[in-house]
């Protein structure tokens, strides 16, 4: 071959390295979504299995059936607005960020925020969450579950007493309602649904009828939030 066919040749191989990635990226669909198994019309982003995640499961667990009103187990009533469900665990290290992305998202009006209470790290994690729950009672959820999620709680009663009182709540109540029963089977009840949609951890994410979990940036979320209200994903 020729020095200038060399030459050529050695430019196409440099184009074609250059650009190949490009032309790559272009070609391949921005999202790799995957059907989830048992739940129609849902789709997977990096879960990598379906309902019954077997990483939740314990010894002598069964594989829970999905629920039969996915929409409504996971959101309960809508009110026309796409719902994006967070499943949290306030020592979860990308659990913070997330929340306080959802909670600007439903601030915009752009979906509507539902908070699933999920300590998956110990019982410091549980006791946030019945304190969480407990608040909800009294209607001050939203922000104890941003304040917990920043700031965290010192274990006993006076520091619940000063939460309480930095909040406008019942103490007394507050502490009735975070050892109650009903507490206990809200948690027991996001418990089997996480298991029931495959999620491997926290933060686990619902978005409309797509399912993800982990990290995820401001950009990507509202791209997904774009795509799912295309489909009308759980906004009745």
């Amino acid at each position: 071959m020729s020095r200038r066919g060399l030459l050529i040749g050695g430019a196409l191989a440099l184009a074609w390295v250059i650009g190949a990635p490009r032309l790559i990226r272009l070609t391949q669909p921005e999202f790799a979504f995957e059907d989830v198994p048992g739940l129609p019309g849902f789709r997977s982003l990096g879960l990598g299995r379906g309902p019954g995640n077997i990483a939740l499961l314990g010894i002598g667990d069964t594989v829970p059936e999905p629920p039969r009103d996915p929409c409504a187990a996971i959101f309960g009533a809508g009110d026309g607005r796409l719902p994006v469900a967070v499943f949290t665990d306030y020592f979860c290290g990308y659990c913070p960020a997330v929340s306080d992305l959802v909670r600007r998202l439903d601030r915009e009006g752009v979906i509507r925020a539902v908070w699933r209470e999920w300590p998956v790290l110990g019982p410091r994690s549980e006791a946030l969450a019945r304190v969480a729950l407990a608040a909800a009672e009294q209607g001050g959820h939203d922000a104890v579950h941003a304040h917990l999620m920043r700031a965290g709680l010192r274990p006993g009663p006076a520091a619940l007493a000063e939460l309480a009182a930095r909040f406008n709540l019942d103490a007394n109540r507050l502490q009735r309602a975070a050892a109650s029963p009903a507490v206990s089977e809200r948690i027991a009840t996001t418990r089997t649904l996480a298991k029931q949609l495959g999620l491997p951890g926290t933060p686990g994410i619902a978005i409309g009828r797509t399912l993800t979990a982990g990290a995820i940036t401001e950009d990507r979320l509202r791209r997904l939030v774009a795509l799912e209200a295309e489909r009308g994903g759980c906004t009745a």
